[in-house]
C-alpha cells in the first residue's frame, strides 16, 4: 500500500515544515518589500523639495506620487503572466535590477517630465516583484505558518521605512532642505543587494517547476528543503503527483486573466481587489500625507523633529506585524480582516479630533494606530489573497487583486492634494479614509468562504500528514 501512495507537492511541503528554507527565502525574495518601502516613503518625503525644485503646483506634486503607483499598477498586472509562464525567481531577479537602475537615473533627472517618467519605471519594477513573491511564500511554506512567512518578509517594508526616514535624519531633521537626488541615490543601494542575494539563494517554486513538467527539478528543491530544514527524510514520496490539469472550458476562460476574473472564482477575485484598494488608499495615502501634515504639528506643539516622528511611526508598524500574525494564526481570515478596518477608521478619526482639539496625545495615539493597524491589514489581506487562488493561476491571481488594490495608492496622492486644496484642511481626507475602512467591514462579509481554520484544526492537519503516509 505504501508504495502506491503518491502524496500532493502541498502534503511534502507540510512534511518538511518550517525551517531555514523559508527564512532564507524570505530574506532573497522578501526584499522586494524592502525596496518597496524604501522607494514609496523616499518619493513622499522629497515631494516637497522636489517642488521647489521644480517649482510644481500641488497638484502636479501629487501626481508625482501618482505616477510612481501608476507604475506599480501595470508592474504588478504584468508579473501574473511572466510569473505563471517563466518563474517566481525570474520576476523578483528583474524586478530587483530594474529598480536599481531607474532609481539611480532618477536622481540625475533634468527636468520634472523627466524625473516623473523613469518614476514610473520605478514603480513597474517594485510592482512587477510583488505578486510573485506573495504566490510564492504560499508555495513553499506549510499552511499553518504561512502567515508567519508572509508577515515576515512583509515586515521588511517597514524596515526599508526606517531606512528611508533615517537617510532623510542625516539629511535635513527638519525636511525642510532635503537634498533628494543624493536620497535616491542612497535608497537604490538596497536594490542591487537583494538581487545579488536572490541570484544565488532563491529557489523556484516546486508548483511551478511540476506544472512546466520539470518534475526531476521539483523534487531537488523539495530534498534541498527537506535538507535544510532537518525534516525527516522524504524517501518514496518524491513521487508526487502530477499537476492536475487545466480546464480551460471553465466559465469561458481562454487566459489566466480571464479565469480570474470571469471565472467562478470571480467573486472573491472581486472582494479581495476591493479590500486591496482600501488598504492601499489607506496606507500610501496616509504614507504621503504624513510627511506634509507632521512638519507644521511638530512646529506647533514643539515635539519632535518630524524626521523622528516618521521614523518612531514606521518603528510603529511592527508590533501591528506581530498582532497581524497571532490573529492570522489563531483565528479567521473575515472577522481579523473586519477588526482591522474597524480599527484602522477608528485611528483615522482620532487622528483629525487630536489635531483639531491640540491634542498631541490623541493625534499622536491615532497616527501610531493607523501605522499598526493598516500593517495588520496588509498582513491579513495579503495572506488571504495568497491562499485562495489555485496554483496554477496563483500569480494571475496576485497579480489582479494587488494590482486593481493599487489604484487606490495610485489616486490617494491626488485626492489628499485636491481635498485639502479643496477645504484649505487636510481633515476630510483622513475622514474619507476612515469611511473606506468602515465600509471594508459588509463588503468582506460577502467573501465566498473562509481560507483559514481554527489554530486546532490546522495543527491536527499539520501532524496528520505522517499518519496517512503510513496508512496508505
Amino acid at each position: 500500500m505504501a508504495a502506491s501512495y503518491r502524496p500532493k507537492i502541498s502534503d511534502l511541503v507540510e512534511r518538511i515544515g518550517l525551517g531555514c528554507s523559508q527564512f532564507r527565502s524570505t530574506i532573497a525574495g522578501g526584499g522586494v518589500w524592502l525596496a518597496d518601502g524604501i522607494e514609496l516613503s523616499l518619493i513622499s518625503a522629497i515631494t516637497v523639495a522636489v517642488a521647489h525644485t521644480f517649482d510644481l503646483a500641488p497638484a502636479e506634486r501629487g501626481l508625482l506620487v501618482t505616477i510612481v503607483y501608476l507604475g506599480v499598477f501595470f508592474g504588478n498586472l504584468a508579473s501574473g503572466p511572466f510569473g505563471d509562464k517563466f518563474g517566481r525567481r525570474k520576476c523578483l531577479l528583474l524586478s530587483y535590477l530594474c529598480i536599481f537602475i531607474f532609481s539611480m537615473a532618477s536622481s540625475f533627472s533634468p527636468s520634472y517630465a523627466i524625473l516623473a517618467l523613469i518614476r514610473f519605471f520605478v514603480g513597474v519594477s517594485f510592482g512587477f516583484g510583488q505578486p510573485a513573491w506573495n504566490a510564492l511564500t504560499g508555495e513553499i511554506s506549510p499552511k499553518y505558518w504561512r502567515v508567519l512567512v508572509n508577515g515576515g518578509s512583509q515586515s521588511l517594508f517597514s524596515l526599508g521605512e526606517v531606512y528611508c526616514f533615517f537617510l532623510v535624519y542625516l539629511d535635513n531633521p527638519s525636511m525642510k532642505h532635503l537634498n533628494w537626488r543624493l536620497l535616491l541615490r542612497e535608497g537604490a543601494i538596497p536594490s542591487i543587494v537583494f538581487c545579488l542575494i536572490c541570484f544565488f539563494f532563491l529557489n523556484e517554486s516546486p508548483y511551478y517547476l511540476s506544472n512546466q513538467g520539470r518534475k526531476k527539478e521539483a523534487q531537488d528543491i523539495l530534498v534541498k528543503m527537506q535538507q535544510e530544514n532537518g525534516a525527516p527524510e522524504l524517501d518514496d514520496l518524491l513521487d508526487f503527483q502530477d499537476p492536475e490539469p487545466r480546464d480551460d472550458t471553465q466559465a469561458g476562460s481562454c487566459d489566466e486573466i480571464n479565469e480570474v476574473v470571469c471565472g467562478d472564482i470571480s467573486t472573491t477575485t472581486w472582494i479581495a481587489t476591493y479590500s486591496c484598494f482600501v488598504l492601499n488608499f489607506c496606507f500610501y495615502g496616509s504614507l504621503y500625507a504624513f510627511p506634509i501634515v507632521l512638519p507644521d504639528l511638530s512646529t506647533r506643539n514643539n515635539t519632535v523633529s518630524p524626521a523622528v516622528n516618521l521614523i518612531i511611526g514606521a518603528c510603529w508598524e511592527f508590533p501591528g506585524y506581530a498582532l497581524a500574525i497571532a490573529l492570522a494564526m489563531c483565528w479567521n481570515r473575515k472577522p481579523s480582516i473586519q477588526m482591522y478596518a474597524l480599527l484602522c477608521g477608528l485611528g483615522n478619526l482620532m487622528f483629525v479630533v487630536g489635531v483639531a482639539t491640540d491634542s498631541t496625545i490623541l493625534w499622536r495615539l491615532g497616527f501610531y494606530g493607523i501605522k499598526a493597524f493598516s500593517i495588520v491589514g496588509y498582513v491579513l489581506v495579503y495572506v488571504l489573497i495568497s491562499e485562495v487562488f489555485p496554483k496554477n493561476i496563483s500569480v494571475t491571481g496576485n497579480s489582479v487583486a494587488i494590482g486593481g488594490g493599487r489604484i487606490g495608492a495610485m489616486i490617494a496622492p491626488l485626492a489628499y492634494e485636491l481635498l485639502t486644496s479643496w477645504a484649505h484642511s487636510f481633515y476630510p481626507f483622513f475622514y474619507v479614509i476612515a469611511f473606506m475602512c468602515l465600509s471594508n467591514i459588509p463588503i468582506i462579509s460577502l467573501l465566498p468562504s473562509e481560507t483559514s481554520e481554527s489554530l486546532a484544526a490546522s495543527l491536527k492537519e499539520h501532524q496528520s500528514y505522517g499518519a496517512t503516509k503510513d496508512t496508505a
